[in-house]
């Protein structure tokens, strides 16, 4: 029989998803890709492994009930390096594999879409809370935004 999804079965494998990306993430000022989370394969910092970051910690912070402080200052900082690994038309690199790939990026908009739903439902006010929840709006519409196709240009 399997054991029904629940707050009391997810929380530890929430923890145990955060902890190891809050291992590999840069911490370190003034790294250029401060906040990331570096790919264990590379060595780069990994736009899909730094989603997964903000998603997990925020579904932490909402199966808590309440804003952990320290963990939501590494996710606003998580949140910042994704921004700054977004390139200028919106789409992400797969480090080495897919350059300016729009399907890395709908993967990582599909998760983060899911932060910004649960996420404005959340019954606490902190000004930090929105800080993470307008950055994440902030990458999933730029990577939205309708651009012109190469041969149309």
């Amino acid at each position: 029989m399997q054991t029904p999804l629940t707050l009391a079965t997810l929380r530890p494998d929430l923890e145990s998803t955060v902890s190891r990306l809050l291992a590999s993430q840069i911490t370190l000022l003034p790294h250029p890709h401060y906040g990331a989370v570096v790919s264990s394969d590379d060595g780069r910092p990994a736009p899909s492994a730094t989603a997964g970051l903000v998603t997990a910690g925020a579904y932490l912070c909402l199966v808590h009930g309440t804003v952990d402080t320290a963990l939501l200052g590494r996710l606003i900082s998580a949140a910042d390096a994704l921004l700054g690994l977004q390139r200028p038309g919106g789409l992400v690199d797969r480090p080495t594999v897919n350059i300016d790939s729009g399907p890395d990026t709908g993967f990582i908009v599909q998760l983060l879409c899911t932060v910004l739903d649960l996420g404005r439902r959340a019954t606490w006010v902190d000004d930090a809370w929105d800080r993470l929840l307008e950055r994440v709006s902030r990458f999933v519409r730029r990577a939205g935004e309708e651009r012109p196709h190469p041969a149309d240009l």
